[in-house]
């Protein structure tokens, strides 16, 4: 396997053999799920190809609930930020919504924001790789800082006129045409 035996079971950093529980994945489960999920190919036994631009895990239910741990708390953590913030850098906090889109539309829609927002992902992931100390040994020191950009598609029917209460009936007893308004 070659350059790929290498590197298998060792640390990312520096080489030396991972002990079984050390914090994070070694290289070779890494690999296992690329390839389980899809997401990569072995050619040749030695050289791993990259099947798709990002990967999301389509396995264990419980796996792809992790998301609900760090994708929510990011996103709230930014809202409150910038809510509560006195004086201080808010953070980018966007979004674009339409109330008319015609349900003909869509599946396209759905694959032009797909389109589009992985497009967006890709170039920001370049400019956050530029800053990155562990890509980018000429990078700015400091302390370690750990920062992204989340994008998110939100769809739904509009609320039904019937979900929406209708006003309750006035009570009382009716006015005659002799009685004066209340």
């Amino acid at each position: 396997m070659g350059y790929l035996k290498g590197f298998l079971g060792r640390d990312l950093d520096t080489g030396v053999p991972m002990p079984s529980g050390a914090g994070r994945p070694t290289p070779r489960l890494l690999l296992d799920e690329l390839l389980r999920s899809g997401a990569a190919e072995l050619k040749d036994g030695e050289m791993v190809v990259l099947r798709t631009t990002a990967y999301v895990t389509r396995s264990k239910p419980e796996e792809t609930l992790r998301i609900l741990e760090e994708d929510p708390r990011e996103l709230i953590e930014t809202i409150l930020r910038n809510v509560f913030a006195e004086g201080g850098e808010r953070l980018l906090q966007r979004k674009v919504y339409f109330d008319n889109l015609g349900s003909d539309a869509a599946a396209k829609v759905r694959a032009e924001m797909r389109r589009e927002g992985e497009r967006f992902l890709q170039r920001i992931n370049g400019l956050l790789a530029r800053y990155d100390r562990d890509r980018n040994p000429r990078a700015p020191g400091g302390e370690r800082h750990y920062a992204g950009v989340g994008v998110y598609f939100f769809e739904a029917a509009p609320p039904s006129r019937a979900a929406t209460p209708a006003p309750a009936p006035r009570r009382g007893r009716r006015r005659t045409s002799k009685e004066p308004k209340r």
